[in-house]
C-alpha cells in the first residue's frame, strides 16, 4: 500500500521555500482544503482555450473528471513560480504536482486514483493518515523530508483529525 522511497530532501529548506514564496490563488476543494498546481498541462493552453478553468495553477486542481479528455502524464509544464525553487528540482520526471492542504479536522471520500502517487509531507501531524478501507490498514507519513509511494488505485481515503496539513502529491 505503501512504502518510503530513497528520495529525500532537507525538510527545513522545503519548508522555508513553500512558506516564503509568493503563491498565487489557491484552489479551493469541496469539503475544505485547497490545491495549487506546480505543473500545467503541456499544450500551452490560454485562459481562453474553453475549459471552465484553465488558469495554470489550478487546472490539474480536483478530480481529473474535470478535464476528461486528459491525462495526468500531460501535466508538465513547470508554473513560472517555482522555476527557481528546490520544488524545481522535486518534481521533475514527474507530473500533475500538487500542494494539497487538507483543513483541519476533514476527511476526503472513499475513492481510487489511476496511478499511484509520490508524497512529500511539509506540514503534518500524527493525526493526518491515509486509510484503505478493504484492507483496514491507516498510515500516517512524517516530515522527515522522504518521499513516499502511495497505491493510491486501492479505494481509499485520506483523514485529517488535527489542524491543517500540507503534502506534495505528483504522479510517476
Amino acid at each position: 500500500m505503501y512504502r518510503r522511497t530513497d528520495i529525500q530532501y532537507d525538510i527545513d529548506h522545503v519548508k522555508w521555500e513553500f512558506d516564503n514564496l509568493s503563491f498565487p490563488e489557491w484552489y479551493e476543494s469541496e469539503g475544505g482544503g485547497t490545491q495549487l498546481c506546480l505543473q500545467s498541462y503541456a499544450d500551452k493552453m490560454n485562459y481562453m482555450d474553453g475549459y471552465v478553468d484553465s488558469y495554470p495553477y489550478t487546472n490539474g486542481c480536483g478530480s481529473m473528471s474535470r478535464f476528461p479528455d486528459r491525462e495526468e502524464q500531460g501535466y508538465s509544464q513547470l508554473n513560472p513560480v517555482f522555476k527557481d525553487t528546490i520544488f524545481k528540482d522535486i518534481i521533475e520526471g514527474h507530473f500533475r504536482a500538487r500542494f494539497l492542504t487538507m483543513v483541519m479536522h476533514s476527511t476526503y471520500s472513499v475513492h481510487q486514483d489511476k496511478a499511484p502517487r509520490l508524497h512529500l509531507a511539509i506540514d503534518t501531524h500524527p493525526n493526518a493518515y491515509f486509510f484503505w478501507p478493504e484492507h483496514k490498514e491507516f498510515f500516517h507519513i512524517p516530515n522527515d523530508g522522504f518521499v513516499y509511494w502511495v497505491d493510491t488505485t486501492q479505494p481509499h481515503t485520506f483523514v485529517n483529525a488535527g489542524p491543517d496539513r500540507t503534502h506534495l502529491v505528483m504522479v510517476e
